[in-house]
Order: C-alpha cells, then structure tokens, then sequence
C-alpha cells in the first residue's frame, strides 16, 4: 500500500495516478507559494517551464488550429474535457469544463500555462498561447487560447 491508497491486482488505475500526483503537485505549489510568495515562485520556475515547453514542440505546426488540436491530444489522456469555442488558422479557443485538477490552486494551474506557452512558442513561433480563465479563480469552466501573431 502506497499513500494510503491500495493497489489492485493490475496495478495502479489511471484515476488513483492522477489523483496523488495532483494532490502533490499542488500541495507542493501552495507551499512554496506560502513560503516564498507567488511573485518569487513565478521568477524562479516561469522560464524553466517555457524552455521545457519549447523542448517539448519536435514539430513546426502552421498555425492556431493545429497547435490547438495538438494540446488537445495531450489533454485527452489526463481526462481534461471540454468544447472547442473557435478553430481558425489565427485562433483555438477551448473552453474546459471538467478538468481532475479544478481543485488546484491557481499557481499550481499556471505552471500548466507556462509550459504550454514554451510548447507553443515552441511550435510556431507566431503564435501565443493564453490562460484566459480558471476554474480555481471562480470561474465556471477553464478558457486557453493560442492566437497566431498578425504578418
């Protein structure tokens, strides 16, 4: 037994996964946030999660739509479900409605959002991608974009 949590025959489930390294990520992020404030956190990780964003983009991807399309495989295995709001070439808009980690703080959330800019970023280098709205802010469902840059 692990955390508390038993293990089945097959092995820890997807859900139990998820579940504890959630929990610790954002237990870990709520301290350092407490200990050193959300200013200090932000300037000591922000381009540490960029850069690993960026390492992580192996493909140039033309534009917002297809950029978009790609975060959504890496969010579908996670369980992350939502809409699509737009998808043309200049902007993705995904409005996410059941995350399994709606409970985190909003830092805990925002260093999602720094790796996705590196990854966008990484992708195309005239597209942006924002954290718009979150549910651990009060909103009613989360809200990213990835907008490409006017030629």
């Amino acid at each position: 037994m692990m955390c508390g949590m038993p293990k089945s025959s097959r092995g820890w489930s997807v859900h139990e996964v998820l579940q504890m390294w959630g929990t610790t990520h954002n237990t870990v992020f709520a301290a350092l946030e407490d200990s050193l404030g959300r200013d200090r956190v932000e300037r000591l990780i922000v381009g540490q999660r960029r850069q690993a964003g960026r390492d992580a983009a192996e493909t140039h991807l033309p534009d917002a739509t297809e950029i978009g399309q790609a975060i959504l495989a890496i969010e579908e295995p996670w369980g992350i479900e939502g809409r699509v709001v737009e998808a043309t070439p200049n902007q993705f808009t995904r409005e996410v409605s059941k995350c399994p980690w709606s409970y985190f703080r909003p830092l805990a959330c925002q260093v999602f959002a720094w790796w996705m800019e590196g990854f966008v970023e990484g992708s195309n280098g005239q597209c942006r991608y924002s954290l718009d709205k979150m549910i651990p802010e009060g909103a009613d469902a989360c809200v990213w974009r990835v907008t490409r840059d006017a030629p």
